[in-house]
């Protein structure tokens, strides 16, 4: 469960505890209301009753009072009495009628007796003083009937003042036990809800600060430089999911140190490289440069002492220029580096027939292949058609590749094949030389490095041949790849194509 909706779900239990609390007090104000309702309408009743009683006495009194009058002492009512009298009788009846709306209501059977033994009684008490003043009349009231009927009345009425007083009771019972029940609910409620947020929110705080702790404990650790520390996640939340954050920047970060230190290698390599390049390009440039100055002093003092000897002359002046050109190479090498890592290359398309500049470059490397005592083989397709291309390149691509090729064997064989396929020319150079293993073939066309710094020692060489060859390759549209084993030689594939180059 995540965190979101745990807190969701303690919102949710509060609330539906708080609408329970709410609920509860309506029902109670709702019961509380109509418990009063009816106490109030019982007491009232009650009142009604009461003052009934009361009016009903007085009457029955003065009713007692005039008929003992008219009896004993022949005296007769003066109207007013007369009137009085009747009002009261009916101000009676009206308050028994009104009466009824309550004591039909708590006891209908007795309002009904009630209401008839009333009616009866009033009638003969309205009779008795309408023609109570009449000369032939003799009327006697009658003292045991009407005592009988009244004491009748009083008890229909105080067993509605009885009813009334039971349903006053009951809805005080009724309304006592319903607080009781509201009291109860309202206090259960409350602790509970107290106690269920003060629970959640110790759990929550609990959790929160277990899973922000793992994950200042990991922050920590990762920090301090152990990117393969991960944070357990234990739950699939939004801490989880920070967790999770953290370990994913980890393993970036780890990947990240990774290549770091990665580059850090090679751009050491590279500088390494580049001091072992200015060392070695210092030497092949002052080795043939003093290999000119040192001829080129000895020829002047001969020339200075009048020794002219001529033939030995010319042997001088052909090591100057061997020199000289051997010079012109190196310098040209570094100088066509630098324009192809600037952009400044330029390309010059030409026609040209490709066995025709290969022979040219043979016959070039001829005194390099004599000078190792190895044989140079040139398998050429006559079928190889005409190219459009930088002549230039295409001759540079094969000279040093040749040139390297008799660097690197003694005594030994050298090939050179063209192949003509479909719309593609291959050129093979393999020679039967030292080699290389994998790891050397892996960095043989990178610049400034050579197969293994033993062979700079042994065989010289500035370590930018073979990059020139890749360079140049790939601004003539052109490819190169090789394969080599130890003391087993070396074959290079260059591979142009000819719609590209037609």
């Amino acid at each position: 469960m995540s965190l979101r909706e745990r807190l969701t779900l303690a919102i949710i239990t509060i609330l539906v505890l708080f609408s329970i609390n709410v609920a509860t007090n309506s029902w109670s104000n709702n019961s509380h209301k109509t418990s009063m309702e009816k106490l109030r309408e019982a007491i009232e009743g009650q009142l009604k009753i009461s003052s009934f009683e009361q009016q009903l006495d007085n009457v029955f009194r003065t009713l007692m009072l005039h008929g003992s009058l008219r009896s004993n002492i022949q005296e007769t009512l003066t109207p007013k009495q007369i009137a009085k009298a009747l009002n009261d009788i009916n101000q009676l009846q009206s308050s028994l009628q009104r009466l009824g709306v309550f004591t039909n209501n708590t006891n209908p059977n007795n309002h009904q007796r009630l209401w008839k033994e009333f009616i009866e009684l009033s009638l003969s008490w309205k009779n008795f003083y309408l023609k109570v003043n009449e000369s032939d009349y003799h009327h006697q009231v009658d003292t045991t009937g009407t005592e009988e009927r009244y004491k009748k009345i009083l008890i229909l009425l105080k067993n509605q003042k009885n009813a009334a007083i039971n349903i006053a009771a009951s809805q005080n019972i009724e309304l006592n036990h319903t607080e009781k029940i509201t009291n109860r609910i309202t206090i259960t409620v409350f602790f509970l809800s107290i106690s269920l947020t003060i629970g959640l929110g110790v759990i929550l705080i609990r959790y929160t600060n277990k899973e922000l702790n793992i994950l200042k404990q990991g922050a920590t650790i990762i920090g301090n430089g152990n990117f393969d520390y991960r944070i357990p996640v234990k739950n699939k939340d939004e801490l989880g999911a920070v967790a999770e954050s953290f370990n994913i920047m980890s393993g970036k970060m780890k990947q990240a140190m990774f290549e770091v230190h990665e580059a850090k290698i090679h751009a050491d390599d590279a500088n390494r490289a580049k001091t072992d390049f200015l060392t070695n390009i210092s030497h092949e440039l002052r080795t043939p440069l003093n290999a000119i100055i040192g001829y080129s002093e000895m020829m002047l003092e001969d020339l200075q002492l009048g020794k002219i000897d001529e033939k030995e002359h010319i042997k001088d002046l052909i090591k100057v220029l061997y020199a000289g050109r051997h010079l012109l190479s190196h310098i040209n090498d570094v100088l066509d580096f630098s324009k192809i890592e600037s952009g400044n290359m330029t390309i010059y398309k030409e026609r040209f027939n490709p066995n025709q500049i290969l022979q040219e470059v043979i016959n070039t490397i001829k005194p390099l292949t004599q000078k190792g005592d190895n044989q140079l083989y040139f398998n050429n397709s006559e079928s190889t058609p005409d190219m459009l291309n930088d002549i230039t390149k295409f001759r540079q691509i094969f000279f040093n590749l040749l040139s390297n090729a008799c660097k690197f064997t003694h005594a030994g064989e050298i090939h050179l094949t063209t192949q003509h396929i479909d719309d593609k020319v291959l050129f093979i150079v393999s020679d039967t030389g030292i080699g290389m293993s994998p790891e050397q073939l892996s960095v043989v066309f990178d610049p400034f490095i050579q197969a293994d710094t033993s062979t700079t020692r042994r065989y010289g060489g500035t370590g930018l041949g073979l990059a020139l060859c890749k360079q140049y390759c790939e601004l003539v549209g052109a490819s190169i790849h090789a394969e080599s084993e130890i003391e087993k030689g070396s074959r290079f594939f260059v591979e142009f194509k000819l719609e590209a180059s037609t």
